[in-house]
């Protein structure tokens, strides 16, 4: 009796492996864990909960995302703030910036979220992208002194880490005037010192 042909054992062995992985893999629920901010909410987390995210046969993964997000929806469809200024390509594509599955340690804002949105060092931030001239004695102030969340690793549900913010002067700065006053700040206070003018 002859061997075997060496051409029949490869294929033999390479359907066992590829028996071995399939076996080995149906244990798994999902493509990977979700990042902590997802891995809180119940609705996301269940083995039948991936049409919340990734959409079905009459919403795409977009619209699940804005679903939830509805304030970056209302950005976009209004041309506003940071998603709003981002061409329709990578408006609609949120998992472009915003990586899913890659474990609880993971930040869906991150370097790479930027660099995709155009911006190289977010030290740097055009804030006239988002409607707000940060000018005069603002441009020394660190992001978390008024994005308090910049660096805060997981939002608790219902915070953001950048949008949201009042650009009413009242909103960080204290009224020394108790109200009194009937003209706006910029009237008499600039942003190089704040002093009057």
């Amino acid at each position: 009796m002859k061997g075997l042909n060496p051409n029949i054992l490869i294929a033999l062995a390479s359907c066992l492996g590829v028996v071995a992985l399939v076996a080995k893999d149906v244990k798994r629920s999902g493509p990977g864990v979700l990042s902590a901010v997802h891995g809180q909410v119940e609705e996301l987390t269940g083995s039948d909960s991936c049409n919340q995210c990734h959409g079905d046969t009459s919403t795409s993964p977009d619209q699940a995302c804005i679903a939830c997000h509805a304030v970056i929806g209302e950005h976009i469809g209004s041309g506003k703030g940071l998603h709003g200024s981002l061409g329709p390509q990578v408006q609609r594509a949120c998992a472009l910036c915003h990586s899913e599955h890659h474990g609880a340690g993971a930040a869906l804002v991150n370097t790479r979220t930027f660099l995709v949105a155009g911006i190289e060092d977010v030290q740097e931030f055009d804030h006239g992208l988002v409607g707000y001239d940060l000018a005069g004695a603002h441009t020394d102030l660190g992001c978390t002194e008024c994005h308090v969340n910049a660096k805060t690793p997981i939002l608790p549900m219902g915070s953001t880490r950048y949008i949201g913010l009042s650009q009413d002067c009242a909103s960080c700065h204290e009224d020394p005037h108790g109200g009194q006053m009937q003209a706006s700040c910029s009237a008499c206070h600039n942003h190089a010192s704040f002093d009057s003018f």
